[in-house]
């Protein structure tokens, strides 16, 4: 269409008679620059020539560029004036847009009842937007009693318009179980049908669905494909997904660079969550050259900005002389600030401090104070420190049933020092009656995880047949696997298997081989035996 254009001409000979719809058409003309360049204070003359007529649609438009302060100067109390004028007629967007409104508290009180009357009047229209957010009300229990049923109700409707905001929040409310039995397959379909839309959060959602196996197959390579979807339209949460992805495995299958790209553009633009991913991908040196000095740079820009994660690293690198000299006091200091906001690891890291005395004065009781602060928020490691407060009676009262319920928790989220010390008790009989099937049971998952002593203490079990069958086999395997692990016991203890031919033949080279590696750690009586071996 052209400025010669019959349709264009008609339009503008009959808005210029006075005709209200003409003169609406025309105005999205100008608004939207189809035909002419766009010329929104022109838009904004039309429109209200028609809105002065009543005119519907284009009071609604008229209340959107003084919304958006668009060829007018922003006037939102204008706005709801405009809109409700076309509301009272039925108009669905500018009921929406009221309802908005009043949800916001733009040029009106804010009041969420009145909010969801006008989103009622919308949605029993058919209103996709309205029944969208009559839906996000009711799950809130927003100007409504909060009500799942509800929620779904319009979730529903608007999902059967294809509107992926609402069927990304039917899949997460399903995947729930707030719409009766859990069903993760189903909600994975409701979340997939999002994504394929190119919903960002849906995108999101369904890389976590492909990566935990939550309704379909685990499939890494799929949701390192969605989280990247979603990346790039710069969604933040996905791009912390890849930044955390590549820290912990850096053979993904995912082009680090391009990753690195996308997060370092939202730290430019001075995201403090980019900020601190993108120093972590310069510390590791993940699709970006390794720098401890941009490291340092990017997480003192988040730290700044009051970021917990970047100043519990700034703390880190102090505390280890990574990229600085090291400095204690500094550390303690980055760390005290995250500690405050709350993090866990912050917490327990400023616990371990106060306990050896680095950069303050040592102090039992504030260690303990955090270690329990981080603890309480089910960190392992500061569960099994103070664990380890509890019996030893360093900043309490010795209670070595106390300590042992705070192994439990460690041991149970995988802490292999809490699983080996909670396996001791169960040997020894230490704030627990003496069970060896329980002590084998978490000797073994610590050695699973490659704990030497653990290692060693399951060999003896198997040697003895204490808490498990007695079988030499499996002795003499957790004998060398703690040996190789580098415990001078098992060492020695493997080095004498050899020597006497306990458990096979006598080998007096590999003896000498095993007693060398425990006596390099000064075990005493490996020393004696080599010693012997010499006379």
């Amino acid at each position: 269409m052209t400025f010669e254009d019959p349709q264009f001409c008609d339009t503008r000979a009959a808005a210029e008679r006075g005709e209200a719809d003409a003169q609406f058409d025309l105005a999205v003309i100008y608004h939207l620059g189809e035909v002419v360049s766009q010329d929104l204070a022109q838009a904004v003359f039309l429109y209200q020539k028609a809105a002065d007529q009543n005119h519907a649609s284009a009071l609604s438009n008229l209340g959107t560029m003084y919304t958006q302060g668009l060829g007018v100067s922003q006037d939102h109390a204008q706005a709801v004036s405009l809109f409700r004028r076309a509301a009272d007629q039925g108009h669905s967007r500018a009921q929406v847009n009221l309802a908005a409104a009043y949800r916001n508290g733009f040029g009106v009180t804010k009041d969420a009842k009145e909010a969801v009357v006008w989103l009622h009047k919308a949605a029993d229209q058919g209103d996709v937007n309205a029944q969208f957010h009559l839906g996000a009300s009711y799950e809130h229990g927003l100007g409504v009693p909060q009500d799942d049923a509800q929620a779904l109700r319009w979730y529903r409707k608007a999902a059967d318009q294809d509107d992926p905001q609402a069927q990304c929040r039917i899949g997460l409310m399903v995947g729930a179980g707030r719409a009766g039995r859990r069903n993760t397959a189903q909600a994975a379909r409701w979340v997939r049908r999002a994504a394929e839309q190119g919903f960002a959060p849906a995108q999101f959602n369904l890389g976590l669905v492909c990566e935990q196996g939550n309704g379909v197959s685990p499939d890494r390579r799929q949701a390192l494909q969605w989280f990247r979807r979603a990346a790039d339209q710069g969604y933040a949460e996905a791009l912390f997904r890849l930044s955390d992805a590549l820290k912990d495995n850096p053979d993904l299958p995912l082009d680090a660079a391009a990753a690195a790209l996308l997060l370092s553009k939202a730290a430019s633009e001075g995201d403090s969550k980019a900020q601190c991913g993108f120093g972590e991908l310069c510390e590791y040196g993940l699709g970006v050259p390794q720098s401890d000095d941009e490291a340092l740079r990017w997480y003192r820009m988040a730290a700044d900005q009051g970021n917990a994660t970047a100043q519990r690293n700034l703390g880190r690198m102090h505390r280890d002389g990574d990229g600085v000299p090291q400095d204690f006091a500094e550390a303690l200091r980055w760390f005290q600030l995250a500690a405050d906001q709350g993090d866990a690891w912050a917490q327990y890291n400023l616990g371990r401090l106060y306990e050896t005395g680095m950069g303050v004065p040592k102090d039992h009781t504030q260690a303990m104070h955090w270690f329990r602060m981080a603890a309480d928020q089910e960190n392992d490691a500061a569960q099994n420190a103070l664990a380890e407060k509890y019996i030893g009676g360093l900043g309490v009262d010795p209670d070595l049933a106390q300590g042992v319920v705070w192994l439990q928790k460690a041991a149970d989220q995988g802490n292999e020092l809490a699983q080996f010390h909670l396996g001791l008790c169960y040997k020894t009989g230490r704030g627990v009656p003496q069970d060896h099937a329980q002590a084998a049971r978490w000797f073994r998952e610590a050695a699973d995880q490659g704990h030497g002593r653990a290692r060693h203490h399951l060999a003896e079990a198997y040697e003895a047949g204490n808490g498990v069958p007695r079988d030499l086999e499996q002795a003499l395997y957790w004998c060398r696997k703690s040996a190789e692990a580098g415990f001078a016991l098992a060492q020695y203890n493997l080095g004498t298997m050899y020597s006497d031919g306990r458990l096979f033949s006598r080998n007096p080279a590999k003896a000498t081989y095993w007693f060398r590696k425990a006596a390099a750690q000064g075990f005493d009586r490996a020393i004696a035996a080599l010693q012997a071996a010499d006379r």
